[in-house]
């Protein structure tokens, strides 16, 4: 009996000193192959990348090409016990790609694979452009590419930011489907994408019991039109371009379903929220936001969006940075005189830069800017409600100019509009008075305007 149990101590021992003797590696086996192309917006080669999926993958090798006798180099750093990656670029394109392959897949030295396992890569999709970045459910798109004649309508799919689209060879007139014509594909009318934001355009083929997905990344914005919302105006529209400027956008009366949970977007750099208007009823008129800096001046697009990014509404060329030499100055002498008696009726000149003036050189996107051939001077009206200007007087200017959007110029008016405080409002006299011409001039070099307050009549 000691001999036995001093027998059995030394065996554990011994083997104690070797743990990987009795460890039993499982066969290895692979499950699924799947092709993945993926082109970004811009660049002029796509990226390949093969994916095998297994399980048992110890100490792996991979051979491709029409025989299956071609070894292929393996990512070690993606790859896992489950899943092998191929991605060298070289070894895929002069290998594998354009032929139907035999996969072979070995596992410390065996083949698992018996023999190679069929991939037809011959025909593999590839997305180069499409017509339009952003588009709204409902609108067309184009996508162009090549090698869409090897597409099987009811067995291939066509996705669009996760929404799927059925294929079709010609067009058949239906605005449901995607139709493949030539290099192209055209969709009549996008469906309600299922990834909000900036999302993907995939075209999946399968070909035997394997895919081949081709991706055109990062390559669209599919968006419902924000409802229940139109815009009567942004205020201020314009401020200083290395500054944060806090805006309020109005709705106009009955379209005014702003939501607390809002975004914005200026130049594509969201901007801030900072609460809700509401008029003296306590009923929303309106929404608030401070707008990021930009270091360009110019006009950019205030983009309004759903918190989730899947609605929006456009305000092209919604708000104006102004270089610091637009920004509004008084000269150090240019209130003149700058007393009254107190039931006196007296003209006041002011002298300052960029009053009214509004310099539209130097900015981005903004060209061709003067002083508009009609109603220049529109001179002093009353406002609309429920801002800085309601129930006063305020003079107002108009230019012309052209905006540069990626679809061409488009026109546009720019409104240079102030007003005068003094003992709560002052008319901007803009007419002959006494014998002297009291007209405004507005000049690169300087502003002169005069203004007429109200009388004061003071308690004693």
């Amino acid at each position: 009996m000691k001999k036995l149990i001093s027998f059995l101590l030394t065996f554990a021992i011994i083997f104690s000193l070797f743990p990987d003797v009795l460890v039993v590696n499982a066969a290895a086996e692979v499950d699924d192959m799947r092709l993945e192309r993926i082109k970004q917006v811009g660049t002029i080669d796509q990226f390949d990348t093969l994916y095998i999926y297994g399980s048992g993958f110890t100490s792996p090798a991979v051979k491709a090409g029409t025989n299956g006798a071609i070894p292929v180099r393996i990512n070690t750093e993606l790859s896992t016990e489950y899943m092998l990656v191929v991605d060298n670029q070289d070894d895929l394109k002069n290998i594998m790609i354009g032929k139907i392959n035999k996969i072979r897949v070995y596992n410390e030295g065996l083949d698992v694979t018996a023999g190679g396992l069929t991939f037809d890569l011959s025909s593999i999709p590839l997305i180069n452009s499409i017509s339009k970045s952003k588009a709204y459910v409902g609108e067309s798109l184009v996508i162009d590419g090549n090698q869409f004649g090897g597409l099987v309508p009811g067995t291939d799919k066509q996705c669009i930011s996760n929404t799927g689209y059925v294929l079709h060879i010609g067009d058949d007139g239906d605005d449901d489907t995607a139709d493949i014509i030539g290099n192209s594909i055209h969709i009549s009318e996008l469906k309600p994408p299922n990834v909000n934001g900036v999302a993907d355009v995939v075209i999946t083929r399968t070909v035997g019991a394997y895919e081949i997905t081709s991706m055109l990344e990062d390559s669209i914005t599919v968006v419902q039109k924000i409802s229940g919302i139109e815009i009567e105006r942004v205020d201020p529209n314009a401020g200083p371009r290395n500054k944060k400027n806090i805006i309020s956008i109005y709705g106009t009366p009955g379209n005014c379903d702003f939501r607390s949970d809002m975004r914005i977007f200026a130049d594509s750099v969201e901007g801030t929220p900072m609460g809700m208007i509401e008029n003296s009823a306590g009923s929303v008129i309106g929404i608030m936001f401070e707008l990021p800096t930009r270091d360009i001046a110019g006009a950019v697009d205030l983009v309004l969006t759903t918190n989730d990014l899947g609605s929006d509404l456009v305000i092209s060329a919604g708000f104006m940075y102004l270089d610091i030499g637009n920004t509004l100055t008084i000269d150090s002498d240019g209130v003149n005189p700058n007393f009254k008696k107190e039931t006196e009726q007296k003209i006041i000149e002011i002298k300052g830069r960029n009053i009214g003036f509004f310099n539209g050189v130097g900015y981005d996107k903004i060209k061709e800017v003067a002083p508009a051939e009609d109603k220049y001077h529109y001179k002093y009206e009353r406002y609309g409600s429920d801002d800085m200007f309601n129930n006063s007087t305020y003079y107002k200017l108009k230019y012309t100019g052209k905006y540069e959007s990626p679809e061409g110029d488009i026109g546009i008016t720019i409104i240079r509009q102030f007003r005068i405080t003094i003992n709560e409002d002052a008319t901007v006299v803009d007419s002959v008075y006494g014998g002297i011409d009291y007209a405004p001039d507005f000049k690169l070099r300087g502003d002169t305007l005069y203004v007429s307050p109200k009388p004061v009549n003071l308690d004693m």
